[in-house]
């Protein structure tokens, strides 16, 4: 019943390239799986919240876009998750097994 528009953040570069037009930030090849924030921090990178939006396990692929050189699964208070609920990629991307409204938290790094 509430709506806002989504709140924008400035991203630095200093890591790596800008995105190039058409490029996405993060991808996501369950459409089950939706993104509920990405959210800047100080310290560490971002933190992108992950939902899986539906009664049924779901496994999907995850692939950041962004700065960083590997993703980090947390939990909701934000420290590190093991053992890791999927398998790891090569780079920033990884294959994650969700439980049914289960909520993840991934960090950039």
């Amino acid at each position: 019943r509430y709506v806002a528009p989504p709140l924008l953040f400035a991203g630095g570069a200093a890591e790596s390239a800008a995105l190039a037009d058409g490029d996405r930030l993060l991808e996501i090849d369950d459409p089950a799986v939706w993104v509920s924030a990405v959210e800047p921090r100080r310290r560490g990178g971002p933190i992108v919240r992950l939902v899986n939006a539906s009664a049924q396990p779901r496994s999907a692929r995850i692939a950041w876009n962004g700065p960083g050189r590997s993703l980090q699964v947390l939990d909701l208070a934000e420290r590190p998750l093991e053992p890791f609920p999927g398998e790891l990629g090569s780079g920033p991307s990884a294959r994650l097994r969700l439980r049914p409204w289960q909520i993840v938290t991934l960090r950039p790094g």
